[in-house]
């Protein structure tokens, strides 16, 4: 079953509904919706498999927790690393083939010329060609 679950703000009812749902129902798949980054940022943290914001039109990246390697899931060392410039590329590739996987009609959305360079290398590496006004599959 899969729940989505809209939320403004800050997010937090978002992120106590989530954290009853999947209390109630462990095997959901809850998607969170946020009016901007910090409410979808709350409801990921109470539990959401994934999130988008109005704000980018990306699904969120992955979330990692504390420790490093939890139940084999080890934590990228990119993002160990310090490097807040890396981290945050990191965190928008990971943003960019999560949407393209899931989601390849908001990547269409896009607006090519408010992409970066490296977003543009990443949409390319992804299959996508950004030489027009929107993305278009190659």
């Amino acid at each position: 079953m899969e729940i989505l679950v809209i939320d403004g703000q800050g997010g937090r009812i978002g992120q106590q509904l989530i954290k009853a749902i999947l209390t109630r129902y462990p095997q959901v798949e809850v998607t969170a919706i946020g009016t901007n980054s910090l409410a979808t940022s709350a409801m990921l943290k109470g539990g959401a498999s994934q999130g988008a914001t109005g704000e980018n039109a990306l699904l969120e990246h992955r979330q990692y927790t504390k420790p490093a390697d939890w139940r084999g899931i080890k934590v990228p060392d990119v993002l160990l690393s310090g490097d807040h410039a890396k981290v945050d590329r990191f965190r928008r590739d990971e943003a960019l083939a999560k949407t393209n996987e899931l989601r390849p009609d908001l990547i269409e959305a896009l607006d090519c010329s408010k992409l970066d360079k490296a977003d543009r290398k990443t949409l390319m590496a992804l299959g996508w060609e950004v030489s027009g006004a929107h993305p278009r599959q190659r």
